[in-house]
């Protein structure tokens, strides 16, 4: 049985996809402020409630509708925006739709809420590999910014980036379809991009930061301060008083997946110097581990001040990334040593 072929991934769905998951998470952070500041005000009377989870279907229907309406990347962005609080509005809203007595205030609501959202960035930030495109794939990306560029025209950062696209790859430099791509993207006109420079100027700024050695060891030595509290939480839990919690088996699990994050750590940092490829590779790990596992349960049992800790752990996974992907290494590259 042959098995249908994916379509080609549009080459800015990163970013937009960023645009979704920050509109999203903005989105519940001030929906849950604004509810408990005013009290958890109801709109409706006489029996009636319109819960915040339609405006999140209706703003999801005007980000789809302006998807098939309008083309480009600007039309793109907005939707990703308006999809993106409509969906923080719908998931706001989960634990009325898993529980029987429909409690917007069920304590595991949070970790979901907040698992739903690492997924999606685990999924955005995880290492690119452009070599892996097929020839056809290419031309298609390619194809998507000269479209994009027909009604406003083309930077020179896009020209440059389809004409490196429709560079011969496997393939004859006459082939017809590539041929056509060119002319359009030769054919259209200039169009200024006035910041430009200075997003160059604060990438090369942060590839200048996380290329120093100082840094990739500032990472494991933030991590390695978790081990003195992972400790602690253990002997706490030891000696009997994490019973006494109110979420006792999230806070248990807390405390593991923290612990198995900082072992992690630990062995990266023993690796820095010997080979530090795999060292990165083994701290985003225990990055994702702390983010994928550990602050669903911190959620769970501290509830939305866990939002306070969430900062560190995004910072570290961003620096990793932006590293990885200068070297360009693959999570599955080599194997990894024992623990």
């Amino acid at each position: 049985m042959i098995l249908p072929r994916l379509p080609a991934r549009s080459g800015s769905s990163r970013s937009d996809l960023w645009v979704l998951a920050g509109s999203g998470i903005a989105t519940v952070l001030l929906t849950r402020w604004f509810l408990a500041t005013a009290g958890y005000p109801k709109i409706g009377g006489g029996g009636l409630h319109i819960a915040h989870v339609l405006w999140g279907g209706l703003l999801l229907a005007a980000a789809l509708v302006i998807t098939l309406t309008y083309p480009g990347r600007a039309a793109r962005r907005v939707a990703a925006a308006v999809g993106g609080a409509g969906f923080g509005l719908f998931i706001d809203e989960v634990g009325k739709f898993v529980t029987e007595r429909t409690d917007y205030f069920y304590r595991p609501a949070a970790g979901i809420i907040y698992l739903s959202f690492a997924v999606l960035v685990a999924f955005v930030v995880r290492p690119r590999d452009p070599g892996r495109r097929t020839p056809e794939e290419r031309t298609a990306e390619a194809l998507r910014l000269a479209l994009d560029g027909v009604p406003t025209g083309l930077t020179a950062a896009h020209r440059a980036e389809a004409l490196r696209l429709l560079t011969p790859t496997g393939r004859s430099p006459a082939d017809a379809a590539d041929a056509a791509v060119r002319a359009l993207v030769t054919a259209l006109p200039d169009r200024d991009d006035p910041w430009a420079a200075r997003r160059h100027a604060l990438a090369a700024l942060a590839r200048r930061l996380v290329t120093r050695p100082v840094v990739a060891v500032a990472v494991a030595g933030v991590y390695l301060l978790l081990v003195p509290p992972l400790v602690g939480g253990a002997v706490e839990a030891a000696m009997g008083d994490l019973w006494q919690t109110r979420e006792l088996g999230a806070s248990l699990a807390m405390v593991a997946a923290a612990a198995v994050a900082a072992v992690i750590a630990v062995r990266a940092a023993f690796l820095l110097r010997a080979d530090r490829p795999r060292a990165l590779r083994l701290l985003r790990a225990s990055v994702l581990v702390d983010l994928l596992a550990g602050q669903v349960f911190k959620f769970t049992a501290l509830q939305f001040d866990a939002t306070v800790g969430l900062g560190l752990s995004v910072l570290l996974l961003a620096v990793l990334t932006v590293e990885l992907d200068r070297r360009r290494i693959p999570l599955n590259a080599g194997h990894t040593p024992p623990m």
